[in-house]
């Protein structure tokens, strides 16, 4: 049955909530003496606790880990398909645009259910950790690396047929004849037939494609992270115009004043970085970066 009356101000929990009411009910005098009183006697009641009182736990009782499962090892031609993708970002070719392009799908429209008070003088913004979801919108944007203005357009869904509508932007946005070098992620909409046929029907296009699991090489996606930080987190939308216009509207602020990114990171050094990182993970749990085969079920 459930409990009827108070809550119960029983554990942790229940002492911090009772503390907390008569805290408030203090007059200023008051509250200086029990702070006094408090640093006086704190290291007491703490010593006598870990001495009579119950073990504390080890661990925390809902533990979170945030890292990343151990990936299986990359294929023999990873390095290669990773000096391939790299290597415009860090030579870039001469006579010819660079162009790293992803897409930023299911970006949801959030209305906060009550307004966040803004960021004041030792005292940081609010923003309540419920909401309402009034849509989504895909952002296909393409960032040219050497001056760092960004293309990008909203659409309604992440497939072939918007991302050819993008395609179509972009060769219209740099027009002439000079080489495109497109680096892109293996998201199927990218590899799509129709997709392949276009590229093909325009040989100036050049697709890069990264290393499955190493979207982090692409450029645009440090972008996508400005956006988020800036114009997307701590937004509150009331539809998906209103997401779109913020979206459009750090657009046109960015390239007003583009910043390009540079990369300094060679392709020796990555692979120097996950060379110990793999030895580490197999001290820590041997075996673990090893290929995982499936079983057959008949």
């Amino acid at each position: 049955m459930p409990r009827i009356g108070p809550p119960d101000r029983a554990g942790p929990v229940g002492l911090a909530l009772t503390a907390w009411d008569l805290w408030r009910r203090l007059p200023p005098k008051q509250r200086k003496q029990l702070l006094k009183a408090a640093r006086e006697h704190a290291p007491k009641i703490v010593e006598t606790a870990r001495k009579h009182g119950p073990p504390l736990p080890t661990r925390p009782p809902h533990p979170c880990d945030a890292r990343a499962p151990p990936q299986r090892p990359q294929p023999p031609g990873w390095p290669a398909t990773l000096e391939g993708a790299g290597g415009p970002h860090m030579t870039p070719p001469r006579h010819a645009a660079v162009v790293s392009s992803d897409g930023k799908s299911q970006i949801q429209a959030l209305d906060r259910t009550r307004p966040g008070l803004p960021l004041k003088r030792g005292k940081g913004g609010t923003m309540t950790h419920d909401y309402k979801r009034n849509g989504t919108t895909t952002l296909f944007a393409a960032l040219e690396t050497l001056q760092g203005k960004v293309v990008g357009e909203c659409h309604e869904r992440h497939r072939h047929q918007e991302f050819l509508k993008f395609l179509r932007r972009l060769d219209a946005e740099f027009p002439g004849n000079v080489p495109l070098h497109l680096i892109m992620d293996n998201y199927g909409t990218h590899k799509h037939a129709k997709v392949n046929a276009w590229l093909k029907c325009h040989p100036r296009f050049v697709p890069h494609f990264v290393p499955t699991s190493s979207s982090w090489m692409n450029l645009v996606e440090r972008w996508f992270g400005h956006l988020d930080n800036k114009a997307i987190r701590r937004g509150i939308f009331l539809s998906v115009a209103d997401l779109q216009a913020a979206i459009a509207s750090f657009l046109k602020a960015w390239n007003e004043h583009p910043k390009p990114f540079v990369w300094t990171a060679t392709v020796e050094s990555i692979q120097q970085k996950l060379t110990r990182c793999r030895q580490t993970l197999e001290q820590i749990k041997p075996g673990c970066t090893s290929p995982k085969t499936r079983k057959r079920t008949r």
